[in-house]
């Protein structure tokens, strides 16, 4: 059970964890830095989240964490868009010229990506942000004073309420295998469940791992959905290239080795997203939903 001594722990672990993560990304501009800042950016708003909606925290915080994940997004993307390239050319039997080009594009898009992200260094956490982010690191020796006098069971029903959002948010009330724009509704259904997953994280590092089931589910979900994401990011990577090079003497549309390589990411793309959908059904099933809800708040009608 989640009480607010344990809150402000978490809270201030998570913070700890960005800023550590925001100071190798300003330093080194490595491609584990940039993810590992969008990692615990997404974590520390998921538990922030809540809080900030019943007024318990600044508005700001959450945005600025919002602002931290979208900026680190593209060059996260691409770089997971070259390294599933590069995998697939390693392998080829044949080597392309125009697989290789294609490559050196996506290197191209994301130099330029990170000198973006690097160059706007002080929008990742400017001074005065900074002095409202160690409010809630160690630096901070307890919560607002609004938060420390909530009961115990009051602060279970606000996040067992944010669980209850989020599962609906999921659901979207659409069947999500029959709707035409089918992957754009995944990836949202996929950001719902990433914050999801951290809140049942929470759950589970006060009640000795007796999440472990759900989050396991949850968790699945995040990351077939998210490879499903990474092959349809990389065929619209491909399709733009494909029309930056059109109409020149020699056309990469007449490459086998592209054509190749554009059916092997469509099929792995179709292949991830059916296992996404299967995936999905188990943890939107009543009954996860029910077992869910009775282990944050037992008592609960």
């Amino acid at each position: 059970m989640i009480n607010s001594e344990f809150l402000h722990t978490a809270i201030s672990l998570r913070t700890d964890i960005l800023f550590r993560n925001i100071d190798e990304l300003i330093t080194s501009g490595s491609l584990k830095s940039i993810h590992g800042t969008r990692v615990s950016a997404r974590r520390l708003r998921s538990v922030l989240e809540g809080l900030t909606y019943s007024g318990y925290y600044p508005a700001q915080l959450c945005s600025h964490l919002k602002n931290l994940v979208k900026l680190t997004g593209t060059a996260r993307e691409l770089s997971v868009c070259i390294s599933i390239t590069g995998e697939y050319s390693d392998c080829a039997l044949v080597q392309s010229f125009f697989l290789n080009d294609f490559r050196k594009y996506l290197d191209s898009l994301f130099g330029k990506e990170k000198e973006i992200l690097l160059g706007h260094y002080e929008l990742i956490l400017f001074p005065e942000k900074k002095k409202e982010f160690i409010c809630l690191s160690d630096y901070s020796p307890s919560l607002p004073e609004e938060l420390s006098d909530i009961s115990d069971s009051a602060l279970n029903g606000l996040f067992r309420s944010i669980v209850i959002a989020h599962l609906e948010k999921i659901q979207c009330g659409f069947d999500i295998s029959l709707s035409r724009d089918k992957f754009r509704k995944l990836h949202q259904a996929r950001i719902e469940a990433k914050s999801l997953r951290y809140i049942i994280e929470l759950f589970n590092e006060t009640d000795e791992k007796v999440f472990n089931h759900e989050l396991s589910a949850v968790k699945s979900f995040v990351d077939i959905s998210g490879t499903t994401h990474d092959y349809n990011v990389l065929i619209s990577y491909l399709n733009k290239y494909l029309k930056v090079k059109k109409g020149r003497h020699r056309t990469p549309a007449h490459d086998n080795s592209l054509k190749s390589f554009g059916k092997y990411i469509k099929l792995k793309e179709s292949d991830f997203y059916n296992e996404s959908v299967k995936v999905m059904n188990i943890f939107l099933k009543d009954e996860f939903r029910l077992e869910l809800l009775k282990k944050i708040s037992p008592d609960f009608p």
